[in-house]
């Protein structure tokens, strides 16, 4: 009787060491949500999105929250589902590829023949806890496919404040955001 018990002691010991709490995954918006459109009258022209750059800890599938003034935290229970900078810069080309339907628009670093080359640089992208709102800063430019030379550069600016406080209405702010980046880029495209 007493092993029986030392058993079931040791079972239930070790089922509450195993269990560990659940993580939750986001994802930017599905493209269907946020509708945006740029008249065009060009001809079909050869984008290139260049390789998108981001700051290391954005390099990662971790939510990452400004909790002060110079204090950047990183969540272990709410994540993306994959990397921050992959899901971006599928999720700019995709979108950057509805908006000019007169346009070819490539995303990678073996190709170099185009008619324009955009570059984007995100320099910070996260909620911020004592605003309440979800901030984008990039910088941008479009550059000539042919001599590499700026032909327009601009800095992007905006924080939003989400629906509610959850990681969901952050996560889909972030995507609302990425929207009107691409809506300003492709107006000058």
């Amino acid at each position: 009787m007493f092993k029986s018990l030392t058993v079931v002691f040791a079972i239930v010991f070790l089922a509450g060491c195993v269990s560990s709490s659940s993580v939750n995954y986001y994802t930017l918006n599905n493209t269907s949500e946020h509708k945006i459109s740029v008249n065009s009258q060009k001809k079909k022209s050869i984008i290139l999105l260049q390789e998108i750059s981001f700051p290391e800890y954005l390099q990662s599938k971790y939510i990452a929250t400004k909790s002060g003034s110079n204090k950047i935290e990183l969540s272990d229970v709410n994540n993306w589902v994959e990397p921050l900078n992959d899901m971006v810069t599928d999720y700019i080309t995709e979108r950057l590829t509805q908006t000019m339907k007169d346009s070819i628009i490539i995303s990678t670093t073996r190709y170099t023949k185009a008619d324009k080359k955009v570059r984007i640089k995100i320099l910070s992208l996260e909620k911020n806890d004592i605003t309440g709102e979800v901030g984008l800063n990039a910088r941008w430019a479009i550059l000539n496919g042919k001599t590499n030379l700026p032909i327009i550069q601009k800095l992007f600016s905006k924080s939003i404040k989400p629906k509610d406080n959850s990681y969901g209405a952050s996560a889909a702010t972030h995507s609302i955001l990425l929207d009107q980046l691409v809506q300003e880029i492709a107006k000058q495209l």
